[in-house]
């Protein structure tokens, strides 16, 4: 022990000495954060190594891969050596440092403001180092207070806690002398190109949520499982990071072009396609070849999973209806009309009752914002109209071709029984025609549009009305114990553990879970996309005797978050969604493609409440927040 002590002292001595000699030349902030620009070959490689290995070395390489791997390891450490190190400085290390000095930049997200003219790529440089310096930091923390607590017996909390309070006088002597040497120059210059009043509500939330994931993961007794997510899907703060520095990326430096819209719904017209043909039992790309006659109908298209692939319907759905029904170009208009019905085709071929929530809210929502003109009255009647024909329409074929088919059951049933289905469709193309004609006779005469917001307010009106008979149907069916007065819908109001294929089971059990958890748990989670080591260590005999399969997600978007983020992380998410969802409708009154990206998150979202959310979908979803987002702040700019 005496001799460990004394190594620790020669070592801050020696630390201490060296400082003491170097302030002496550090006269400058150039002097100070980059010793001048005269710092030798030898020096600087012996810098980089030691920021880039650190506690990496004796934690990670040397204590884990050495002991799995033994020798073999070597390799690792050299690879890492020549390609990471020796190949980045070959190809790097002269070009940046002329760069840089000719563009007197300091740092790296410096550069590239300078080296391209953006502002907006220096602050989000600056946010990539940011968000990956803290789970970065953290596992150095890590590495040497346990190096620390195996030298010297030291408990390793004591030692999180001493390194804190070391780095937090750091910071408070930095800022001391900053300001006695330089005149407060380094703060004033970081103050400068960091301006929070330049952050909007949206981008709060969106650093909220990710500050949320990175304190779960940290107080996560399965740090790796929460870093990196559950096997498979990969959800964990890994991917909550990317999706964070391509938020700011996006919102950032996106110059929108119209064109991008025509090729995502191109996109989902092709995965459209082959999710009809698939309920054709076509397969003419061979997807289906490797997979057993048991799982045969639940994987379609080139999604997979009948779920994931009616979450991913919802978004050029929504999309494509708000095009059409704001476009006035003739050929668009059909372009976007053909997006839109083949979306309504394959949502209900596609067999999966999750699709129905995604209807209703586009269904729902979207004469709140058209019925505020007559165009958008029978715009509205004609989405109506098309999707009741295709109703029918898939029904026809179900019961003409029903062996060729896959069956289609649940709320697709529901629909298709009600009486006078296609006198409704008549009527409604009927009024469709008849509304458009009286439109297109005003406008030839030139008449003034009297424009009445009556129909607004009765359709607003109607959705109020709506919600509260749901919630009252509910409340009928489950607390006040009268299920038997719903009949046929029973399995669809009655939330016991069967409910949506046992997503009332694991429900239960999620919110069992989260009522069970520690209070720091409740704030923040047990550690993202973790939830199927909580329900394999705690539910696993109860999983599989009432349901016989496990579950590893909620299967409930928010909920998941709940559990596995916890309640400030849920906050931040839901606060982001609806401060988007605002800012991106009001813009969208003026813009229909900030309106189209609107509606294509908000039926992703409504679907998310029985769906899980996925690498696969879920960035499309963002990506339509963060275009619609980049539009309306180029929009202020300018």
């Amino acid at each position: 022990m005496a001799m460990k002590l004394l190594m620790l002292v020669i070592f801050f001595a020696i630390m201490v000495s060296v400082g003491i000699y170097a302030r002496k030349h550090a006269t400058s902030v150039d002097g100070y954060v980059l010793g001048g620009r005269s710092v030798g070959p030898w020096l600087t490689a012996f810098a980089y190594g030691t920021s880039y290995f650190s506690a990496v070395v004796f934690v990670g390489y040397a204590g884990q891969f050495g002991w799995k791997y033994g020798l073999a390891s070597t390799w690792i450490g050299i690879g890492n050596a020549i390609i990471g190190s020796l190949l980045a400085w070959v190809v790097l290390g002269r070009r940046t440092k002329v760069m840089t000095q000719h563009l007197n930049s300091k740092t790296m997200p410096d550069f590239f403001g300078e080296r391209y003219g953006s502002k907006a790529l220096k602050i989000t440089a600056s946010a990539i180092v940011f968000i990956f310096l803290v789970p970065y930091t953290a596992s150095v923390y890590n590495g040497l207070s346990r190096l620390f607590g195996m030298a010297f017996n030291i408990p390793y909390k004591y030692c999180v806690i001493g390194m804190a309070v070391f780095t937090a006088i750091a910071a408070f002597v930095y800022i001391r002398r900053d300001r006695l040497l330089y005149g407060g120059e380094v703060m004033k210059t970081i103050r400068s190109e960091i301006k929070i009043s330049s952050l909007t509500i949206v981008d709060w939330a969106m650093i909220a949520f990710t500050l949320s994931a990175v304190i779960s993961t940290l107080q996560s007794e399965y740090l790796y499982e929460s870093f990196w997510g559950n096997e498979g899907r990969y959800c964990g703060l890994f991917l909550i990071l990317l999706y964070t520095i391509c938020y700011f990326l996006v919102t950032r430096c996106l110059e929108f072009k119209r064109w991008y819209m025509d090729v995502f719904l191109g996109a989902g017209l092709i995965v459209c396609l082959l999710g009809i043909l698939h309920f054709f039992n076509l397969d003419p790309l061979g997807f289906k070849k490797e997979i057993s006659q048991d799982d045969y109908s639940i994987f379609v298209s080139t999604i997979g999973n009948i779920n994931t692939y009616t979450a991913y319907l919802a978004l050029p759905m929504g999309a494509g209806a708000v095009m059409f029904a704001t476009e006035k170009n003739i050929k668009r208009k059909i372009w976007y009309y053909i997006c839109m019905t083949f979306a309504f085709m394959a949502l209900i071929m596609g067999v999966s009752d999750n699709a129905y929530l995604t209807l209703f809210a586009l269904l729902g929502f979207l004469p709140l914002y058209l019925f505020r003109s007559r165009k958008g009255v029978y715009s509205y009647t004609a989405i109506l109209a098309t999707f009741v024909t295709v109703l029918l329409g898939i029904d026809w074929i179900e019961y003409t071709f029903g062996e060729r088919v896959q069956e289609i059951s649940g709320i697709f049933n529901l629909f298709t029984r009600i009486p006078g289905l296609w006198a409704i469709a008549l009527v409604l193309w009927a009024l469709t025609a008849g509304l458009y004609i009286c439109n297109s006779r005003t406008e030839r005469q030139g008449q003034k549009r009297t424009e009445s917001r009556i129909l607004w307010y009765l359709w607003l009106g109607l959705v109020v009305l709506g919600a509260l008979g749901v919630a009252f149907v509910l409340y009928d069916a489950n607390i006040a114990g009268n299920s038997e007065r719903y009949g046929s819908i029973a399995n669809y109001v009655v939330m016991n553990d069967s409910w949506g294929t046992e997503r009332g089971y694991v429900w239960r059990i999620a919110m069992e879970i989260y009522r069970d958890f520690p209070l720091s748990h409740k704030l923040f989670g047990h550690g993202p996309d973790t939830f199927g080591i909580i329900t394999v260590q705690n539910f696993w005999d109860d999983m599989l005797n009432t349901t016989s399969q496990k579950y590893e997600n909620v299967h409930n978007e928010y909920l998941q978050y709940l559990v596995t983020i916890g309640a400030v992380g849920l906050t931040a998410y839901l606060a982001f969604l609806g401060s988007s969802f605002i800012k991106m409708i009001r813009s969208g009154l003026k813009n229909p493609v900030v309106m189209a990206m609107a509606f294509a998150a908000i039926c992703y979202c409504t679907q998310a409440v029985v769906n899980i959310s996925v690498p696969m979908v879920t960035p499309i979803m963002l990506l339509m927040i963060m275009m619609g987002t980049a539009i309306m702040r180029k929009r202020k700019n300018q």
